[in-house]
């Protein structure tokens, strides 16, 4: 499981409510199917934070969502989907595009990546590379293709 992720905190909450034990990985941020967050558990990988949470659910014999209502488990599918599929990327937007990721070189240091870039080419890179895949993905997705002003207000 990679750190610096939105969703390493949500991970570590329910790992520990089904009493799992487990150690961060800063050695290989992203899966093979280059998602992130992810879990290997004994040699598997499990991709997805849905995937990753319905597994340990039938590994462990636990539903953390027992106690809820049909109604309210919906509302909580719906409240997840919408942070994972819709808030994350008005965060890309604001913290990678309108911010010139000056916020993500703080957030993601170098040390995150040692041995990969030297520290003098981070920033380059983060700017040059990352950035403008970023900006494409959001496009893709949709939000990408509205201004700030309309992202912003999605985002609040």
């Amino acid at each position: 499981m990679f750190y610096p992720f939105l969703f390493h905190n949500v991970y570590k909450h329910d790992l520990c409510l089904v009493h799992f034990r487990y150690e961060p990985d800063f050695k290989k941020p992203f899966s093979s199917k280059n998602k992130s967050p992810w879990i290997t558990v004994n040699g598997k990988d499990v991709e997805d934070s849905q995937i990753v949470i319905e597994y340990f659910g039938k590994k462990m014999g636990k539903d953390l969502d027992d106690h809820l209502s049909e109604d309210q488990r919906a509302t909580s599918r719906s409240m997840r989907i919408m942070v994972e599929e819709h808030f994350y990327w008005c965060m890309v937007l604001e913290r990678w595009i309108y911010d010139d990721a000056k916020d993500a070189a703080r957030i993601f240091p170098p040390s995150l990546f040692p041995g990969i870039l030297p520290k003098s080419k981070y920033r380059f890179f983060l700017k040059k590379f990352l950035k403008p895949n970023l900006k494409k993905q959001t496009h893709g997705q949709g939000l990408g293709r509205h201004d700030k002003e309309t992202v912003l207000k999605f985002g609040r």
